[in-house]
């Protein structure tokens, strides 16, 4: 009898790895019954690289994963198809919204065998795969208590197939206002990039010995360009019929020009602590890559950001030398150049993290930092020019000789160039 006992614990000892086995590689059901406000979509998700015609295939069995994430790896190349599913706990007749967070491609979204949404070309026979810029909000209404998604990725276009933002599930009009608030904000930041971008840009044409306003109007308006094609891409409520490829290459042209900018710019307010050579090796590497952007596939330039985040790291590390240099000089506005580097820096390594899957986020923050940074830059540059003018209003009706040099020295230690001074009161110029 014992032994009986002993042959059926054996038995039950054998099935439970078996058990606990097919349990871990079960569909999750992710619970969306009560939810009244928007919640991730991250996961567990069942997927299978290929095409696969049926949620109930065996193949979606086998592997799970956590959104958001990269597959090309694990695929063995960019080029290719996934499918995905995902099991929700539902209220039948309750509307939901789906937001894909802008997968890097093409995408079509099933619920229980129902077409909902796509984005782009997705044929899988022809193996043809067309991004659209476009990406919809999905609306669907579940007609049982559990409904199954099922969702298929594929790319030819970009260096990456997969997610860099969370899919978002919410009920129906929750998403979509929470789109519009973000789209707004967005055109207000892009619209004062823009002013900023212009205002800068007619002081350099007012007064072109002094190349500060031009760089900084040129690295507002590359960012203007960045922050109305990433994030809500507000740049498709003013030209909904643009294409995937050229919304990519704007994306990547004015984040690679930047850089170049901003070294220009922070050279021209610090001279005596850069180097021109430095300045001008990182306006060549900008405008390679800004060349990759333009003129190479989508698939070879979006490769090179990686090797792009390099330069930008150390592009950082040699501006905070300049602006350090500069405070410990005593410079003028270095201090606060400093900090709101510091900050527009921290948004920069933000992105960066987020894009290599390092942190979990969706937004970028670097048109917000870069926000911050301008007010600061704009304040610098306005006290800079106060002072110069405050300079040449205390001397302006002083004929000495001896008082006018010394006028363009202290001129030329404010501003950090040679100046070129007009006072009509006197009837008297001088260049130094």
């Amino acid at each position: 009898m014992i032994f009986k006992h002993l042959s059926t614990y054996k038995f039950i000892i054998f099935l439970l790895p078996l058990i606990l086995l097919s349990t871990l590689y079960a569909a999750p059901i992710l619970d969306v019954k009560d939810i009244s406000t928007s919640k991730p979509l991250n996961g567990p998700w069942n997927y299978a690289f290929g095409y696969v015609p049926a949620y109930d295939n065996a193949r979606l069995d086998k592997q799970k994963t956590m959104l958001p994430k990269f597959f090309e790896s694990l695929l063995g190349s960019p080029n290719g198809i996934i499918t995905f599913k995902l099991k929700l706990r539902t209220s039948p007749n309750k509307a939901l919204s789906i937001d894909m967070k802008q997968p890097l491609s093409v995408w079509k979204l099933y619920a229980n065998n129902t077409l909902i949404g796509s984005s782009g070309e997705l044929n899988y026979v022809s193996k043809k795969y067309k991004a659209a810029a476009n990406y919809p909000i999905v609306s669907f209404i579940p007609q049982t208590e559990t409904t199954t998604l099922v969702l298929y990725l594929a790319n030819s276009q970009h260096r990456h197939i997969g997610f860099y933002g969370m899919p978002l599930i919410a009920p129906k009009g929750v998403l979509e206002n929470e789109r519009n608030v973000a789209i707004n904000i967005e055109i207000a930041i892009a619209s004062i990039l823009v002013f900023f971008a212009l205002y800068h840009i007619g002081l350099f044409l007012a007064w072109r010995k002094d190349k500060a306003p031009l760089w900084f109007g040129l690295l507002a308006l590359s960012l203007a360009i960045r922050a109305s094609v990433t994030g809500e891409k507000i740049l498709l409520q003013f030209l909904p019929n643009i294409s995937w490829d050229i919304l990519l290459r704007l994306e990547y042209a004015s984040g690679f020009i930047a850089i170049s900018l901003f070294v220009l710019y922070v050279g021209s307010l610090y001279p005596k602590q850069t180097s021109k050579l430095t300045e001008y090796l990182f306006l060549s590497i900008g405008v390679l890559f800004f060349s990759f952007a333009i003129f190479t596939s989508s698939l070879f330039f979006t490769s090179t950001l990686e090797l792009y985040e390099i330069v930008i790291v150390i592009a950082i590390i040699y501006t905070t030398w300049v602006l350090f240099q500069s405070y410990r000089s005593k410079e003028n506005g270095s201090a606060l150049a400093l900090g709101a580097l510091l900050f527009f820096s921290a948004t920069i390594i933000h992105d960066i993290l987020m894009f290599q899957e390092i942190i979990i986020s969706s937004t970028d923050l670097l048109p917000y930092g870069f926000l911050i940074y301008l007010l600061a830059q704009a304040t610098i540059l306005l006290l800079r020019y106060a002072d110069a003018f405050r300079l040449i209003e205390s001397h302006k009706n002083d004929t000495n000789s001896s008082s006018i040099k010394n006028v363009i020295f202290r001129l030329r230690k404010k501003l950090g160039y040679d100046v070129f001074v007009n006072i009509p009161e006197v009837g008297y110029r001088v260049i130094s």
